[in-house]
């Protein structure tokens, strides 16, 4: 499990987990050469040396898991895929709308307590904000702050 927020990135336009540390990854298995090759925002490539999951706790109370989370030691910050989510948390587009014009919805669980919240959303690129109400509820909860979280500014509807 890795508890270092700080070095993580939430990216909405990002079709990859990515992190940099290879000690992190669980169930973890080495690519071959070329076998998964990223091609980052800036336009350059490289190629992804393992895959695995990841635990990452930002506090006591919260946990995101990661599946598929790539191992590139040349990136300078983590990236949690808001897209990739999409296997567990995000859910949608529903082939009929809830009332409110809402297509989506996504899943968070508090870790301590095992309590479930769920927010509705009428686009996937609402996640980053449902997530981000979420974490404030949490902290009202529990009357403790979290360590705060960078975002790429990525659009993803």
């Amino acid at each position: 499990m890795i508890s270092n927020s700080a070095s993580w990135v939430l990216d909405t336009d990002c079709g990859a987990h990515i992190c940099n540390d290879l000690q992190a990854l669980q169930r973890s298995r080495k690519l071959s050469k070329d076998e998964m090759i990223l091609r980052l925002g800036d336009g350059k490539a490289v190629a992804a040396e393992a895959i695995g999951s990841l635990s990452l706790v930002i506090s006591n109370h919260v946990r995101i898991d990661l599946k598929d989370c790539f191992f590139v030691p040349s990136m300078v910050k983590n990236i949690i895929s808001i897209p990739m989510l999409d296997s567990d948390d995000v859910c949608g587009p529903l082939s009929i709308p809830a009332r409110g014009g809402f297509s989506y919805f996504i899943t968070f669980t508090d870790d301590h307590s095992r309590y479930g919240y769920v927010y509705l959303m009428r686009y996937k690129s609402e996640a980053f904000g449902r997530f981000k109400e979420y974490r404030l509820e949490v902290e009202n909860q529990t009357n403790r702050k979290k360590k705060p979280f960078d975002r790429t500014e990525g659009v993803n509807t």
